[in-house]
């Protein structure tokens, strides 16, 4: 009986150890992220072009959900699991600086070129 009883307490010891030592899940290593990143670049550089004028940016942002083939849920979700170890934002934020910087030149040239001497 006593042997049991040792037997138990082990395992509740070493059960309760894991559960509180265990890593945390690795977020960055969601395939969501990158793509998450991509859409959040697309949507502020937008934004920056419409010099964030609110009437088209709704329009702007569901465009650019449909082109990825993602919803507002979606995006929501993915936020929801950044959030849970929030310091992983910086790394987020490089991936979407990364995203703009290989997408800057074509977005530009979207972009009628506007003479700044009038």
């Amino acid at each position: 009986m006593k042997k049991v009883a040792f037997i138990i307490i082990v395992l509740a010891v070493v059960a309760g150890l894991y559960f509180l030592l265990k890593p945390e899940k690795d977020i960055m290593s969601d395939p969501r992220i990158p793509k998450f990143a991509m859409i959040q670049a697309e949507i502020e550089i937008e934004a920056e072009r419409l010099d964030q004028d609110s009437t088209f940016m709704e329009g702007m942002r569901d465009s650019i959900y449909e082109s990825f083939g993602v919803t507002e849920g979606w995006i929501n979700e993915v936020e929801d699991l950044i959030n849970e170890q929030p310091e992983n934002w910086v790394d987020v934020y490089q991936l979407m600086i990364k995203h703009a910087e290989k997408v800057r030149d074509s977005l530009l040239h979207k972009r009628p070129i506007q003479n700044d001497s009038t």
